[in-house]
């Protein structure tokens, strides 16, 4: 080999390594903005996810807010309705009490007079 073929070759090995370094560097770019890219579409993902996710718990916690008030309402109502049962009891027995006593009032004071007798 004479020293122009070796010359020609040696540029050719070195503008194949030029092109290498050239593509080596264009994909150690690529590959890092295909990460940021990935990490963006990931980030938006979770974002979407996330926001997903509070909706459903907003829903489901707006749904207990609902029922707890319909409980609180059926608890009341029911409390209601046995204050009511105990009042109208309680009056029955107080007006049964009240009828009794007056009765024995009524049969002491009787018996009193007949003993004056």
């Amino acid at each position: 080999m004479n020293s122009v073929s070796i010359e020609n070759m040696l540029r050719e090995v070195m503008r194949i390594d030029m092109e290498a370094t050239i593509l080596e560097k264009e994909m150690v770019e690529l590959k890092a903005e295909k990460e940021k890219e990935l990490r963006k579409t990931l980030k938006s993902m979770e974002f979407k996810e996330m926001k997903k996710t509070r909706k459903i718990a907003k829903k489901k916690y707006d749904q207990i807010l609902v029922d707890a008030k319909e409980m609180e309402e059926k608890i009341f109502e029911n409390g209601k309705k046995e204050t009511e049962k105990l009042e109208l009891l309680l009056s029955k027995k107080s007006e049964s009490i009240s009828k009794k006593v007056f009765s024995k009032l009524l049969e002491n004071y009787i018996n009193s007079e007949k003993s004056k007798e």
